[in-house]
């Protein structure tokens, strides 16, 4: 679900309104607070917004619901956040971080490249993602070398060519280009953890 903060005027009391409006009696009730509001103002900006998309509400804020288009976009959005994983929403957050977005057909357009991104597990810094890239053997360095070498630079100059964004599960990076050593691991870390799920399942 989505949540919209509105106002009523400059100064006027806060309005919610939750998308994705899906019943008849919901689309009627924000058409009528759209309604409402226009009556005020030509103007029906949007001042913030709470998902589980932690930082939607600073690509939504300054949209107007009153521009052709915006409430269906809003509510296309709101539903296609309701079928993604908490890791999805995770990396969600990264991506709209990683890339220049300019109002809800960028957001949307991008809800659709989930997997055209991956997260590097646990990085959050240019030093972690230089040790997770050692580690992981995607920066191969002789055994004796390992205690001179620079993680900060070796994670400076990854992201320099490679770009992406923190997120709250690590570093959200595009999958395109990326070294296979980085890729192998993320699909070996992936199939571990699927199993593990598995063994928790069966009560193993």
């Amino acid at each position: 679900m989505v949540t919209l903060f509105l106002r009523q005027s400059e100064n006027g009391k806060q309005v919610l309104l939750s998308f994705p409006a899906t019943t008849l009696t919901e689309k009627a009730d924000v058409a009528a607070t759209l309604e409402t509001l226009k009556s005020m103002s030509k103007t029906v900006t949007i001042h913030g917004a709470a998902s589980e998309v932690m930082n939607l509400g600073l690509y939504l804020s300054g949209v107007d619901l009153a521009t052709d288009g915006e409430v269906d976009r809003i509510n296309q959005l709101a539903e296609r956040l309701e079928h993604m994983s908490e890791v999805d929403c995770d990396k969600f957050a990264g991506m709209l971080d990683a890339n220049s977005i300019s109002g809800t057909k960028d957001i949307l357009q991008l809800t659709g490249r989930l997997d055209d991104y991956v997260i590097l597990p646990g990085c959050g810094s240019a030093q972690s993602i230089g040790k997770y890239l050692v580690g992981c053997g995607a920066f191969p360095v002789p055994e004796k070398l390992i205690g001179y070498i620079n993680y900060d630079a070796v994670g400076i100059e990854f992201c320099d060519a490679h770009g992406g964004a923190a997120c709250s599960r690590g570093f959200v990076m595009r999958k395109e280009g990326l070294p296979k050593a980085v890729l192998d691991d993320l699909h070996t870390s992936k199939q571990t953890y699927e199993m593990t799920l598995v063994c928790v399942a069966a009560g193993r």
